[in-house]
């Protein structure tokens, strides 16, 4: 049974099956994986997902007034590399993103798939962004009026949506991405120290915005995300309608090979080369700049290799996934259960990050898929409303189409778990 269920509107699905095909309003030509929106829901359909939860395009939208942008220079973060690195497909080129954004929810209904809308802005987004006056303008926004502009900014695309019919369409939204995580709020742990009161500030703008949101628009729910399932006090929203957790149980299955630097790697330059052809050098994360020159320069005749080590190095610690899976559920649901008891709760990204277009061990293991329906039960019987199967997981990631039946039975799992 959905935990808190009653606080749901009655026309949104009973559990959300959902993917999440991050940049899936950037598409300007109809040659990228994203082009066909109508064979986009379909095939959501026809893989068990009912939801899906993506970048909402805020600030590239509208100014700080609502009125409309006009289209918007999208383009490749790391150069050439980004053929490479899974959740990169993206096209280059000029982006009506109110007009995709029309476009996306009207197949949408057509479907009944129904839209998380979340910014990544400040974590992602700017790498992408080519339209650098833009860019700039969004960066330079001073940290304590960014909950406030950008609440604006969601308000003005649900507006948006609202003029049109389609706002029915919405899950749930949520101001920011990984709220916990943003570097203007002390960054992910509070790595960068910032005391409790200064993060209470940010806790307090949060709260303000979203009572706003939930004011102008009273048939939406709206979420704190969480890139972990912790909530601390100082930073956590205390009036959200929708709890939304990250778990990435998995992520250390790629640590020790991404420092597999001897003999998985073509001799081509240092981690250095990536900020020569990124936005913002100056701002961009220390972890991805190592990710992505070791995915770019994945030495191609060591692919099997690779996949082998990866797959033995998975079925030594299953165990210790296995238990990380479960410390997370039961932090998730003390939260559950806890700070955010009067919420409706999901799990929005988890599972592992696979850098790779090239690497399938995953795919292709059954005791991975175990894992998964392992995670997918547990979280059913834990009340949850919604959750992932994985986080690479759109048409522009490989198992799209060479598992579709997987994500079925996983999808499944969840819708069903609680059942059986």
């Amino acid at each position: 049974m959905v935990k808190n269920i009653d606080k749901k509107p009655s026309h949104l699905p009973e559990k959300l099956t959902i993917s999440f095909p991050i940049w899936g309003l950037y598409d300007s030509d109809g040659s990228g994986v994203y082009a066909d929106l109508d064979k986009f829901m379909r095939e959501h359909v026809e893989r068990g997902f009912n939801c899906i939860r993506l970048d909402d395009g805020a600030g590239l939208m509208h100014d700080k007034d609502g009125n409309r942008l006009p289209p918007v220079e999208w383009g490749w973060a790391f150069g050439d590399a980004d053929d490479k690195i899974r959740q990169n497909a993206c096209v280059k080129g000029k982006v009506d993103v109110y007009a995709r954004l029309i476009a996306l929810f009207e197949a949408a209904k057509k479907y009944n798939v129904y839209v998380i809308l979340t910014s990544f802005f400040y974590l992602h987004t700017y790498w992408y962004l080519k339209d650098k006056e833009l860019d700039d303008s969004l960066l330079a926004i001073p940290p304590h009026e960014r909950y406030e502009r950008f609440g604006k900014y969601l308000h003005y695309i649900i507006s948006e949506l609202e003029e049109k019919g389609l706002d029915d369409m919405i899950a749930f939204a949520e101001i920011f991405n990984e709220a916990d995580g943003l570097n203007f709020c002390g960054g992910y742990n509070n790595k960068l120290g910032f005391s409790d009161e200064e993060r209470g500030r940010f806790r307090d703008e949060h709260e303000k915005a979203l009572e706003l949101l939930k004011k102008q628009h009273p048939q939406i729910l709206f979420a704190f995300d969480l890139s972990r399932p912790y909530a601390d006090e100082n930073l956590s929203p205390k009036n959200p309608q929708v709890f939304n957790f990250h778990s990435y149980f998995m992520w250390s299955a790629y640590g020790e090979f991404e420092k597999s630097t001897d003999w998985l790697i073509e001799d081509c330059g240092t981690e250095e080369d990536v900020l020569s052809v990124v936005n913002y050098p100056d701002l961009f994360p220390n972890d991805w700049k190592r990710r992505i020159w070791f995915y770019k320069h994945l030495d191609p005749k060591k692919l099997k290799d690779a996949d082998k080590f990866l797959t033995e190095c998975f079925l030594r610690d299953y165990p210790k996934h296995l238990e990380k899976l479960k410390l997370n559920s039961d932090m998730a649901e003390s939260i559950v259960n806890g700070y955010y008891d009067g919420c409706l709760s999901v799990c929005g990204e988890g599972v592992s990050y696979c850098g790779s277009y090239s690497l399938y061990w995953e795919e292709n293991l059954p005791e991975y898929w175990a894992l998964l329906k392992e995670m997918a039960l547990r979280y059913s019987k834990m009340g949850l409303w919604g959750s992932v199967v994985r986080t690479c997981c759109g048409p522009e990631d490989p198992v799209w189409y060479s598992h579709p039946e997987r994500l079925l039975e996983i999808n499944n799992a969840f819708l069903n778990g609680d059942k059986e």
